[in-house]
């Protein structure tokens, strides 16, 4: 995880950035945003939070930053000034808050998580979550499952996948795998037609993966890996 640089009145006591899953605590009242880079290297975004430029981390990678209790308002801005996508996010004091930025230049995609405990996986494991930032994609059936095992009902994840999907940690939530080496097929929802498959990913004991649906600057569906942890 990476330092976000945020120039904001609402920083308290400087940027939060650590291995470490608990939010340093603030007896102001403050809260934790993680903030996970999906767009592909290069690709140029601007993101302001209540206003105030902030600095993202590296593509595939994620940053945390402390912030005030209450309510704050996440912009991404075009190159010409345009606001592109508004989210409103609500920090509880010692709350925790995920904003997934995905899409490609000038069609870039900003998701909440209605919740997030930052949670760490268990030991000797990996945890994984498929997040939907497509709007208008086909409605399809997700499958994650290990190098090696067959892509059968076992292995589906979440039906239906749709936008959306991976937000709410309740459904489907992350999965708590073994480390190893994993495939992410994604077929028309129903059927056996593959639509699009990803990976392999490789996942090390205690690491942390939202593996993200986006749409590229042509138009077409890919799967973006975002380590977390």
């Amino acid at each position: 995880m990476h330092r976000l640089s945020l120039l904001s009145f609402v920083l308290l006591g400087g940027l939060a950035c650590s291995g470490n899953p608990a939010a340093p605590h603030d007896p102001t009242g403050s809260g934790q945003l993680a903030m996970l880079n999906a767009l592909v290297a290069g690709d140029p975004a601007t993101v302001k939070v209540d206003g105030n430029p902030m600095t993202l981390p590296p593509a595939g990678q994620s940053g945390t930053a402390q912030l005030a209790a209450g309510a704050h308002q996440l912009q991404v801005i075009a190159g010409g000034g345009q606001v592109l996508t508004t989210a409103m996010i609500t920090l509880t004091d010692g709350g925790h808050r995920t904003a997934v930025l995905s899409g490609a230049a000038g069609h870039n995609v900003l998701l909440v998580t209605t919740l997030d405990t930052a949670s760490v996986p268990v030991l000797d494991a990996a945890k994984m979550r498929l997040v939907h930032t497509v709007a208008g994609a086909p409605a399809m059936d997700a499958y994650l499952f290990a190098v090696g095992q067959a892509d059968d009902s076992a292995a589906r994840f979440v039906t239906p996948f749709v936008f959306g999907s991976g937000t709410d940690p309740q459904f489907p939530g992350y999965a708590v795998r073994p480390p190893g080496q994993y495939l992410v097929w994604l077929k028309a929802a129903g059927t056996d037609t593959v639509l699009l498959q990803a990976g392999p990913f490789t996942v090390n004991a205690g690491d942390v993966y939202s593996f993200v649906l986006a749409q590229n600057v042509a138009g077409e569906l890919e799967l973006r890996a975002v380590k977390e942890r």
